[in-house]
């Protein structure tokens, strides 16, 4: 933690949605991860509710060791930056 990698990734991310002409960028975090909070919001990421709720279902398949997909699906905030 706290080398700089995660804004580091986030930077060329954001430079590759601008490349591509996008004007926004959205990203996930779950409300506990306070750690992902805040360099999020230390690179200018801010809140964005979800229609009535602050929270939304993301929802992703994983492959276990065993070989079987798992459905994983956790409460995250809606955290989004302007890119122009």
């Amino acid at each position: 933690r706290s080398q700089g990698i995660a804004k580091a990734l986030m930077a060329a991310v954001e430079e590759e949605a601008r490349r591509r002409g996008r004007t926004q960028l959205a990203v996930g975090v779950e409300p506990g991860n306070t750690p992902a909070r805040k360099v999020y919001e230390v690179l200018g990421y801010t809140y964005r509710k979800c229609g009535d709720s602050d929270t939304y279902k993301a929802e992703w398949e994983e492959t276990i060791e065993s070989g079987e997909t798992k459905q994983i699906v956790v409460d995250a905030l809606l955290m989004v930056k302007d890119l122009s």
